[in-house]
């Protein structure tokens, strides 16, 4: 399994539509938990007009805490939800942070892709 290093942050790919973003990974077991399901599809549904989410066949490892949504966090929502956030929220929900994915592009490739994407090495 490579994983692309970058000043020792751990990146996947993340497939939307035509569109490949980079997405830095958390250092933590809900990540390891993650990397050994790649290649994974998703076919995500739309939510509060600022997030797509999916379920997995598989629960993570789940560590979840109030967080800081920030347009292009990856979330794990209570173990088996998997949920890409394109705006900014404030939410008392608790979730495990996967990581991040860059780029200004992220909502729109989402709503043209139907919330269909591919995670990969």
């Amino acid at each position: 399994m490579k994983v692309e290093e970058k000043s020792s942050a751990k990146t996947i790919k993340v497939k939307i539509g035509s569109q490949v973003f980079k997405m830095t990974l958390e250092d933590n077991e809900s990540t390891q938990s993650l990397l050994s399901l790649l290649p994974l599809e998703l076919s995500m549904a739309s939510l509060n007009n600022n997030e797509y989410y999916a379920e997995l066949d598989n629960s993570l490892n789940a560590h979840d805490q109030s967080v800081t949504i920030k347009a292009g966090d990856v979330m794990l929502y209570k173990g088996n939800v998997l949920v890409i956030f394109y705006k900014d929220v404030k939410t008392s929900y608790k979730y495990t942070k996967l990581g991040h994915i860059d780029g200004d592009a992220l909502a729109d490739a989402l709503k043209k892709a139907d919330g269909e994407a591919t995670l990969s090495l």
